[in-house]
């Protein structure tokens, strides 16, 4: 899954976790009974940029640490 942080419209940062579980369940008839369902492990964000990344999954931001499976 990636995601996008915009840094106040100067620049952009695009990150991918790798383990994501999600689950749709779509209701035509009654589109307010809709449901997504999602699951990120965040110690799975993908390595891109070694310092940013560790602040992503440090106490500021996921504390991924705390979340292991």
């Amino acid at each position: 899954m990636l995601f996008l942080v915009d840094h106040l419209g100067f620049s952009r940062m695009i990150r991918l976790f790798g383990d994501v579980n999600r689950t749709i369940v779509f209701d035509a008839a009654n589109p307010a009974a809709s449901q997504l369902n999602l699951a990120v492990k965040t110690p799975s964000l993908q390595p891109q940029f070694g310092s940013r990344d560790a602040d992503l999954k440090g106490a500021e931001w996921f504390t991924s640490s705390n979340f292991r499976r």
